[in-house]
């Protein structure tokens, strides 16, 4: 994620070391959790492909994810960010462009995955197994 920061952003991102980046794309690719009915109580779709940039951080902030919550990032092994849900929206060009790419929090109680082709799936009310 290259982009120059405001100096008053630098402190809601935090670029993670080597060794926390692969274990954060470890825990990510190891979990088997996906945006899927059979894990979350709520999945829905947003077709981002044929919208501007506007119109998806519009969706982002309708997730009504709170500001200052704090979320995971991984991506490559050694590259990885914990950040503010309001830099997730401040940046998401630079976030959600050519790649798939996971977003979730400490809670694990929600998941938005993005897909390549533009498409956002966003699960929520996790499921936990009896």
């Amino acid at each position: 994620m290259e982009m120059s920061l405001l100096i008053e952003h630098k402190d809601q991102i935090i670029v993670l070391n080597k060794e926390a980046s692969l274990f954060l794309w470890k825990f990510e690719s190891e979990s088997k959790i996906v945006c899927f009915k059979q894990y979350f109580k709520s999945v829905a779709t947003f077709k981002g492909a044929s919208v501007d940039h506007q119109a998806i951080k519009k969706y982002l902030y309708q997730l009504g994810i709170p500001f200052g919550q704090k979320v995971f990032v991984a991506f490559q092994p050694d590259n990885g960010f914990v950040l503010t849900w309001k830099m997730v929206i401040k940046y998401s060009q630079h976030l959600f462009w050519a790649h798939d790419q996971t977003v979730w929090d400490k809670t694990m109680n929600w998941r938005l995955e993005y897909h390549h082709d533009g498409e956002f799936t966003f699960g929520k009310d996790l499921i936990y197994p009896d």
